[in-house]
Formats: C-alpha cells, sequence, structure tokens
C-alpha cells in the first residue's frame, strides 16, 4: 500500500471502528430503555389483572421473536419489511395488555351493579360495609372479586379502607368504581342511608349497561368497516410488493418516494384517529 492511502484508510477504519461503537452504545441503552419501559408497562399491567408471568422469560420472548420474525421479513421483502415487523413485535406485548386490562375493567364494571345490590342488601341485613366486601369477594366470580379480596388484604395490613377503594379505580381505571368509591366514603364520613344509594346506583349502572349495549350493535356496521379501511392499503401493498416489487421499491430508496410514505402514513393516522372518534361513543 502507498504511502498516501496510508492516511485514508487509518482514517476509514478508525471511522467505521467509531461507527461500531456508536451503534453498539446505542443498542444498549436503547436495549436498556426497552427493557425498562416493559418491565413497568407490560410486567406490570399483567401483574395488575392479576397475571404472574417471569419479566425476564418474557422480555427474552419478544425479543427473540422480533429477531426472528424481522429476519424473516427481510429475508422475504427487504430490509425496511423486517425492520418494520421487529418493531410491530416489540411494540405488540403493550398494546395486547392494553386490550387485556380493558377487556377485564369492561368485565368488572358489567359484574358491579349486582356486587352493589348485594352489598345493599347485606347493609339492609345488618351488616357492615366490610362484612358486605367480604361477601363480594367470596360469592362473586373474577375479576371483581380478586379485586375486591385485595382491598380487603390490604385494609387488614392496616391501610385505610378508602385508599384501598381508591386504588382499585386507579387499576381499573373507570368511573363507574369512582362513584362507589364516593358513595361509600360520603356513607362512612358524614352518614346517611349507603343502602338506597348503592341501589339507585347500582340501578344506574344496570341502565348505562343497557344504552352502551345498544350503541355496540348499531355501531358494529362501522366498527367492520373501519377495520377493513385500515387494513385495505396494507394489503394492496403487499400485494404490488409481490407482483410489481421494482415500482413500490421507489417509494423507499428514492427521496421523493420517502416524503409521499410520510405524507401517506400522515394522512393515515389522521383518518384513522376520525374514524374512531366517529364510531366511539361514551355514554
Amino acid at each position: 500500500m502507498s504511502g498516501g492511502l496510508l492516511p485514508v484508510a487509518l482514517a476509514a477504519a478508525l471511522t467505521g471502528a467509531l461507527a461500531f461503537v456508536a451503534l453498539v452504545v446505542f443498542l444498549l441503552h436503547g436495549g436498556a430503555l426497552y427493557s425498562a419501559a416493559f418491565r413497568r408497562h407490560v410486567v406490570g399491567g399483567l401483574r395488575e389483572a392479576f397475571v404472574y408471568v417471569d419479566a425476564r422469560v418474557l422480555l427474552a420472548l419478544t425479543a427473540t421473536a422480533a429477531l426472528a420474525l424481522g429476519g424473516l421479513a427481510a429475508w422475504l421483502a427487504g430490509a425496511v419489511a423486517g425492520l418494520a415487523v421487529a418493531l410491530a413485535v416489540l411494540v405488540a406485548p403493550r398494546v395486547a395488555v392494553a386490550r387485556l386490562r380493558e377487556r377485564r375493567a369492561r368485565r368488572i364494571v358489567r359484574q358491579l351493579p349486582d356486587a352493589l345490590s348485594a352489598l345493599a342488601g347485606s347493609l339492609r341485613g345488618g351488616s357492615n360495609v366490610l362484612r358486605g366486601l367480604e361477601q363480594i369477594a367470596a360469592r362473586h366470580p373474577a375479576p371483581l372479586s380478586q379485586e375486591i379480596a385485595l382491598v380487603l388484604a390490604e385494609y387488614r395490613m392496616g391501610r385505610p379502607l378508602e385508599e384501598a377503594l381508591d386504588d382499585m379505580a386507579r387499576r381499573v381505571g373507570r368511573r363507574e368504581l369512582e362513584l362507589m368509591n364516593a358513595a361509600v366514603a360520603i356513607a362512612r364520613a358524614v352518614g346517611g342511608n349507603l343502602a338506597d344509594t348503592l341501589d339507585a346506583l347500582a340501578e344506574t349502572l344496570r341502565e348505562t349497561a343497557r344504552v352502551e349495549g345498544k350503541i355496540d350493535a348499531l355501531t358494529a356496521m362501522g366498527r367492520m368497516q373501519g377495520w377493513l379501511v385500515a387494513g385495505l392499503p396494507f394489503a394492496i401493498a403487499a400485494w404490488f410488493h409481490l407482483t410489481r416489487p421494482e415500482d413500490v421499491a421507489v417509494l423507499y430508496t428514492t427521496t421523493p418516494g420517502l416524503v409521499a410514505l410520510v405524507v401517506l402514513a400522515l394522512m393515515y393516522l389522521a383518518g384513522t384517529l376520525m374514524l374512531r372518534r366517529i364510531v366511539r361513543i361514551d355514554v
């Protein structure tokens, strides 16, 4: 190698080494941040839903699935598709846990009117609030009985009942539990006929559930159309990628194509959010 090319080769090697070190540091730092967020949102969310798993095993399975599926997608459809699939796999556990918690919260709200009526009947029979909650924990199905049992366990360990109930409402994240907690707290603080209040609240929740069920039935077709419209662009893109890959490659190999993809992604996101707002009605 001539003397003039040696400094260039050394500079190139040094640049490559620095770039490699920077990539390793970035991956390690990003992995640490993802691991912390994974434990907080995914494992913590599962624990609040009374699903106990080993955080390290679940994290390892997620990383393995991301590498395997991302590598397979990259081999079949290119690096961009592989990266997209890997990112989707990494995000999937958090989305799945959010949907699990939402379904669990819906089940709790559906069970709440019967539990409130049972608590009101227990109060009229001469029992107190704690005894009524014990009966709910023993006789009602999960997941409401799990939450009430945790409230009672915290109370027996010395935590105030109002704080334990508020923590249950925070875990579930539904305003119906906040209404129940407010009724119990007011009755315990200033007195009053708590049984009649709970009966009225139970009847209100039953009527709300009836109206929400009717709304869900009326908007079912709109939600299905929304899912079809949301998935149609991806199906068309996959078809063209298989049949005419050289034309599709222009979108992610040229600057105008990348700009068009960004604009399309923003328009797709805006349309999806607008459609969700149209078919989602809060009672």
